[in-house]
């Protein structure tokens, strides 16, 4: 009868070790393709940031010998992503919130909805006789859920305890300004 106890109590502790592997697992398997989708947008919405800093070589009206923030290169770049999101037409992938983890075919009740941020930086001091870097817009990417931020109750039952899922850092330079050296 003991035997039969521990046989019982071995396969008992066993099969709860087990499934809770296979419980994390899925979790990690889920959280993971999530932030692969996050990265994936944010690569493409830079990839067209890219490709509209690498088109922007006549229309971006900038100097050479910028005395102001708003005369540099980079802030002609940002104005340029900012009214290609506005733009109806054709906006950056970024500009419009997206459901990560949703098949295809059916958008489930209960999607969760994501959005990118972008949050831009330029390096540009009034006071001093040197400028640094004025060409290059320094761009933060981030991934977040747009509901998570709001509630903290739904933040504590998502997968991402994390409101932000995916975060990048890129420098880019406006072909524009190239003409200046």
């Amino acid at each position: 009868m003991i035997e039969v106890l521990l046989a019982i109590l071995t396969i008992t502790l066993f099969l709860t070790g087990t499934l809770q592997l296979i419980a994390i697992n899925t979790f990690y398997k889920m959280k993971n393709k999530q932030e692969a989708q996050a990265s994936f947008w944010i690569q493409e919405d830079l990839e067209e940031v890219r490709s509209l800093a690498a088109d922007t070589d006549t229309e971006l009206t900038a100097s050479c010998y910028p005395t102001r923030k708003e005369e540099t290169y980079a802030y002609a770049l940002q104005s340029a992503i900012e009214n290609r999101d506005t733009n109806a037409d054709k906006p950056l992938p970024g500009s419009s919130p997206k459901a990560l983890l949703v098949s295809n075919t059916t958008q489930s009740p209960n999607a969760k909805m994501y959005r990118m941020v972008r949050e831009y930086s330029i390096n540009f001091d009034n006071d001093s006789s040197t400028i640094d870097q004025p060409t290059v817009l320094k761009i933060n990417y981030k991934v977040e859920d747009i509901n998570a931020s709001s509630s903290s109750r739904s933040r504590n039952q998502d997968i991402n305890r994390d409101p932000i899922i995916a975060t990048q850092y890129a420098e880019v330079i406006p072909n524009g300004s190239f003409k200046c050296n």
